[in-house]
């Protein structure tokens, strides 16, 4: 199942941008700034979908994504350049959902730079001696990755840098903000 939806902000209409699953380059993004999901579009719409395409650069609002149920979606098709429609392992139709494309979406907000907090592999881990984090945004973070928490790499580069998590089945990606909880 593609949860990816859950990576993204549910409720705070003060920042309604980061409701949304940003699709460009051949990932899907989704975060709420406390945790980060990129994965590659074969993983989200399969791997002979018509979608994986670099080239594509829209958002879709992740309630839709889940009100239509598209985490059960198995074929995904781009209807008119204007809609994405999702079908089941039978070819029933799950849902229709409306893409918002890059010049209407400036009047909703700024998406986030996803990859600019995300370091290279290059980039040199540092040994801690404490690492804090919510658990619960640990929890949601890997169900929106597609999987338990036993299943994935934890990375980490610092005492109060981010968490990198990768899952061990598949190319996706995410990312735990940690918390600071030192005392004064």
């Amino acid at each position: 199942m593609k949860k990816i939806h859950l990576a993204t902000e549910q409720k705070n209409s003060i920042r309604p941008h980061l409701s949304y699953i940003q699709i460009k380059g051949g990932f899907a993004y989704a975060t709420n700034c406390h945790i980060l999901v990129k994965m590659p579009l074969s993983e989200l719409f399969g791997k002979e979908s018509e979608l994986n395409c670099e080239s594509y650069h829209f958002y879709i609002e992740s309630k839709e994504w889940q009100k239509n149920k598209f985490y059960n979606g198995v074929t995904f098709l781009l209807d008119g350049g204007n809609y994405l429609e999702a079908l089941d392992s039978k070819g029933n139709r799950l849902g229709t959902i409306k893409i918002v494309t890059q010049p209407q979406f400036e009047h909703i907000g700024r998406y986030p730079d996803c990859d600019s907090v995300i370091y290279s592999s290059e980039k040199p881990t540092e040994a801690v001696d404490i690492i804090s984090f919510n658990p619960s945004l640990l929890s949601t973070l890997c169900e929106a990755m597609g999987g338990d928490q036993n299943k994935f790499i934890y990375t980490f580069f610092g005492k109060l840098k981010t968490i990198q998590v990768k899952n061990a089945s598949n190319l996706t990606f995410g990312i735990l903000m940690p918390i600071d909880i030192t005392k004064d």
